[in-house]
């Protein structure tokens, strides 16, 4: 082989990398819809209207008596909001005995309880709030989130965010 093809070759083989490493993204984005993962919990929403949410307690808290102690685990529950756009929003919410658990510094951190904990309107917006709170007012206007999770308050913590795939009317919530 002649320098001259040698050459040519050598050229040619760099630029076919090169055309390689600029295609790969463009080619990586037209991957197919995530997979569902096999652990996935699945949430039929076909019967949520707009504007609206409900709790779907997914581990039951417990007791645990130990010799001379008791103690207890919290469970654990996704809130499920539908806006007006058919947008869907998952929340990681701790909960005891079917209220959820209203946070203090943290969601593990708690203050209170709430057995109405939702979507709701209030001063013609939507957000997300305990109906029925039965605690002082310093903590109360402090439990306020808007319906992307923010909290509206000082310093609480924001709403925890739950990855979901979402395929027709159906839900698959998982943990990555």
């Amino acid at each position: 082989m002649s320098k001259k093809n040698a050459l040519l070759v050598a050229t040619l083989a760099f630029a076919l990398c090169g055309i390689v490493m600029l295609a790969y993204p463009f080619v990586a984005s037209m991957r197919p819809v995530e997979r569902i993962p096999d652990n996935a919990l699945t949430i039929d929403v076909s019967t949520m209207r707009p504007n609206t949410s409900r709790i779907i307690i997914t581990k039951h808290s417990k007791k645990i008596k130990r010799q001379a102690s008791t103690t207890w685990m919290p469970g654990s529950s996704l809130l499920v909001v539908r806006d007006d756009a058919n947008n869907f929003y998952l929340y990681l919410l701790p909960i005891w005995e079917g209220k959820v658990i209203m946070p203090w510094r943290s969601w593990w951190q708690h203050e209170g309880y709430c057995a109405d904990f939702g979507l709701t309107s209030h001063n013609g917006k939507f957000l997300i709030k305990c109906g029925t709170p039965n605690y002082a007012e310093f903590l109360t206007k402090q439990w306020y989130w808007d319906i992307n999770g923010q909290n509206l308050g000082d310093d609480l913590p924001h709403l925890m965010s739950v990855h979901f795939i979402r395929e027709g009317e159906k839900l698959y919530a998982y943990q990555r």
